[in-house]
């Protein structure tokens, strides 16, 4: 099966980045109708939603595990025709289909067919059968192994071994490992800040709400992570209870481009950037906190609580009714409204930016990422009494960069000082600059 057709005379094909929701998209025609499915190397198999048509539908079954240890089952399909850019793929056998609440997903059994340049700066995917095509240098590269399905790289954190899965398909800024690692990696204890938060198993893979559970406890801190001849400092670290240990999306941002060489199981990383904004947003959210995070729901609760407060009447799941003062209930439909824009992002498809933000929201932004209050207040509902809390701000990383960059805007601006200068260059693209408030000491 998989009788792979590259057009006569094409070396390389360019199709556009549909960046949904911060994933890699990539448009692709099975059957004739066209899906957008997120590009995913830590996931072995393509899945596709149930839904969606295909020609025979086999018994074998796949059980997909997500990163919270949940196992979905997956029937394998077979369709007539794949299509990405100008490249047909006949007779695949690579899809499995199953609950998903997208589209769906590429993952290892199809990217492994080819070799693929994502460029974030350009916005755009370039897929080839030769790396040669793309200039690059193998001494310059990063082998990988593909184990189980799955490509791993090998790098240390702290001068420790650990061994990546490399993950486009987790967005997560830093890496996440097993928290195994969280006493041989030698950081000091007074820079991990612990949470206890509320679980969310509702992700990609069920269509269906399930109640969350009270039982997700992880750790964050700072590390120093060293690929091939390049150091990364000060890049966050996510203790968790996981299968692999994970270098995602969020990671790879910092550099223009990445290629990952299937054929030749080799990964190249662009020219390095500074840290993404997204960086500096998991940090202020979970290093230099408050103690809590509270959701953005129109009537917020509290979601997670860190071993740094030391407020015990605090509890997840308690009603949050005002926050630095501002009653949250009982608003017009105003206090809850953003003013978006529309934003082209890729592939003739419309996304959604904020423009400014709502109150109900720059009021929780500041609240949960606002690095320059030192202080925060919190009004809680337990019964029918209203508890009030006055919570400071923790501060585990010390040192944040001058700027952090983005490859599309982002238009909330409590955590930055400008609303970010777009940096264009007629060679390679755009990118937005923003410069980070020091911290208030």
């Amino acid at each position: 099966m998989n009788e792979i057709n590259f057009p006569k005379g094409l070396q390389v094909d360019t199709i556009p980045i549909n960046f949904s929701n911060g994933y890699i998209g990539v448009d692709t025609e099975i059957d004739g109708q066209v899906f957008n499915l997120f590009m995913d190397s830590g996931i072995p198999v393509s899945l596709l939603k149930t839904d969606i048509p295909s020609t025979i539908m086999a018994n074998e079954v796949v059980n997909i595990r997500d990163i919270n240890g949940n196992i979905y089952p997956f029937k394998q399909m077979d369709v007539e025709s794949v299509k990405i850019g100008k490249i047909r793929i006949n007779k695949s056998d690579n899809f499995h289909f199953g609950n998903l609440a997208i589209n769906g997903f590429m993952g290892t059994n199809t990217l492994k067919l080819f070799v693929w340049k994502v460029s974030f700066i350009d916005k755009h995917i370039y897929i080839s059968r030769d790396a040669k095509y793309f200039e690059v240098s193998k001494d310059k590269g990063i082998p990988f192994e593909l184990i189980n399905g799955y490509p791993f790289i090998n790098a240390t954190i702290n001068e420790v071994p650990v061994r990546f899965l490399v993950d486009t398909g987790n967005q997560h800024a830093g890496v996440i490992i097993n928290r195994e690692y969280t006493d041989s990696l030698l950081v000091p204890v007074e820079s991990i800040v612990r949470w206890r938060s509320k679980q969310n198993h509702q992700e990609f893979f069920s269509q269906h709400h399930i109640t969350p559970e009270i039982d997700d406890y992880h750790s964050y801190s700072l590390g120093n992570i060293e690929i091939g001849d390049q150091l990364f400092t000060d890049e966050l670290v996510n203790f968790r209870d996981i299968e692999y240990n994970l270098l995602g999306l969020g990671f790879l941002e910092q550099f223009d481009y990445f290629i990952l060489d299937y054929p030749n199981q080799m990964l190249y990383f662009g020219q390095r950037q500074s840290k993404p904004l997204k960086y500096l947003l998991e940090v202020a959210e979970n290093l230099n906190s408050v103690g809590v995070k509270i959701s953005y729901d129109s009537v917020p609760i509290i979601t997670a609580i860190s071993s740094n407060l030391t407020e015990k009447r605090i509890d997840i799941n308690d009603t949050v009714v005002s926050i630095f003062g501002q009653e949250i209930i009982n608003q017009e439909m105003g206090f809850f409204n953003n003013d978006y824009i529309d934003a082209n992002y890729g592939s003739g498809t419309t996304a959604y930016s904020i423009r400014t933000p709502s109150k109900h929201r720059t009021l929780i932004d500041n609240f949960n990422l606002n690095i320059v209050n030192k202080q925060a207040s919190i009004s809680i509902k337990k019964g029918d009494t209203i508890l009030n809390f006055s919570l400071k701000r923790h501060y585990a990383a010390l040192k944040m960069p001058d700027f952090v960059q983005s490859y599309f805007p982002d238009h909330r601006f409590v955590y930055v000082s400008n609303s970010g200068d777009e940096i264009k260059d007629k060679n390679q693209g755009t990118k937005y600059l923003y410069y980070v408030r020091p911290l208030p000491f």
